[in-house]
């Protein structure tokens, strides 16, 4: 394992950027270098769980755009048709929450889903509004939003916080253009937060590159979500409607400073990042546990490497991980609960190799050597190593 340099500090004297200001805490530096190891994924985990979701006509999925994991509850949203289907924890499938239609109790443009782990709810973006469902499949009623975003989260009042992306919102006619992260309170107040100098570039049928953040909201188990977004060096924490710094990452090696590429417009970027194929930037897909700390970036336009900190040893290992079981080209974490990872992959995309069998046994390896490419896709629960 490739330890890397890792310092606690007491106050928030570093090179990242605070917006915010509120404190809480100890802020955590974490400095990462360009030297990654290659590691195989039967490496790094310690167990894996496979679950084949059920395929029927009614529960036929096209691709997984997204999951989410909660309470023996598997959701995934369907990346052809945008409607989320729900199965239980092995992969039985138990219904779509709502059908694409006109009707009253239809939805006319899905696009996104998020767990409200909280309260126990899905809510399906629907163009102006959220329909929102318990994990029952009963319809709790619609809210209104109106505000471009990429991702959302629902808190304990069920205020939302918005994951903007930079999105001029200047549409609402009440001079308000957000940040990276908007809040919308039940009475709809906004706050904004992370408003950068690129707001407002673009004009009103003006083509751009766009880069998104993947996974920006981590909720943890003591109510607190964590936070980050698109260009930044900083990860952080919110709790009781206040937001501090928890991380600051450094990548040290051939790195863009966050700053610049926060400011600068898509087009800029993708020209520099393709004559600088080595850089490392954009830190993305961030997920906290109460084991772990992961997080991925790029290498300029051709590789990623994720970063797992462990945070009872406070060692930290830089990897580009290998799928020696599954032979996916990049393996697409997509939540977490407990230490647990989840993924999904297609099963066209899968080549299984033997030594899977030491994870799952043989009777189950073989049963997946089973699945055809028109089965649905397969849902994988991971653990990493406590030491690699």
């Amino acid at each position: 394992m490739k330890n890397i340099y890792l310092l606690f500090i007491l106050t928030l004297l570093c090179a990242c950027r605070h917006q915010p200001g509120n404190k809480s805490g100890d802020l955590i530096e974490l400095f990462v270098d360009d030297q990654y190891e290659v590691k195989n994924l039967s490496e790094l985990v310690e167990s894996i769980r496979v679950i084949p979701l059920e395929t029927t006509d009614q529960s036929l999925i096209g691709s997984i755009a997204d999951l989410g994991y909660d309470d023996g509850n598997i959701f995934v949203l369907d990346g052809y048709n945008q409607l989320v289907s729900q199965f239980d924890e092995n992969g039985q499938f138990i219904r779509k929450l709502v059908q694409k239609g006109n009707g009253p109790d239809d939805i006319q443009h899905p696009q996104m889903f998020s767990i409200d782990k909280l309260h126990n709810e899905v809510w399906l973006s629907n163009n102006t509004n959220f329909m929102r469902f318990d994990y029952h499949g009963n319809y709790l009623g619609k809210r209104d939003y109106q505000i471009g975003f990429t991702d959302w989260y629902v808190d304990e009042d069920y205020d939302i916080y918005f994951y903007t992306g930079k999105n001029d919102n200047a549409h609402n006619e009440d001079g308000f253009m957000t940040g990276d992260l908007t809040l919308l309170t039940t009475n709809d107040q906004k706050k904004t937060w992370f408003k950068s100098d690129i707001i407002g570039y673009y004009k009103p049928n003006m083509t751009k590159v766009s880069f998104g953040s993947s996974h920006p909201f981590s909720p943890q188990p003591d109510g607190s979500v964590t936070f980050s977004y698109t260009f930044n060096d900083t990860i952080y924490c919110i709790k009781n409607k206040q937001i501090y710094p928890k991380y600051c990452v450094h990548l040290t090696g051939n790195s863009l400073p966050s700053e610049k590429l926060d400011n600068m417009p898509g087009e800029e970027i993708d020209k520099y990042i393709q004559e600088h194929p080595s850089l490392q930037w954009n830190m993305n897909s961030v997920f906290e546990t109460p084991a772990y700390l992961l997080f991925g970036y790029g290498i300029g336009f051709h590789a990623w490497a994720w970063v797992l900190y462990e945070k009872a040893t406070k060692k930290m290992t830089n990897v580009q991980i290998k799928d020696d079981l599954f032979g996916s080209t990049f393996l697409p974490i997509k939540d977490s609960s407990g230490d647990s990872f989840w993924a999904a992959m297609m099963v066209e995309n899968m080549e299984l190799n033997p030594k899977l069998t030491e994870f799952i046994g043989k009777e189950k390896y073989e049963r997946l050597k089973m699945l055809s490419p028109e089965d649905n896709p397969v849902i994988l629960e991971f653990t990493f190593k406590e030491k690699f």
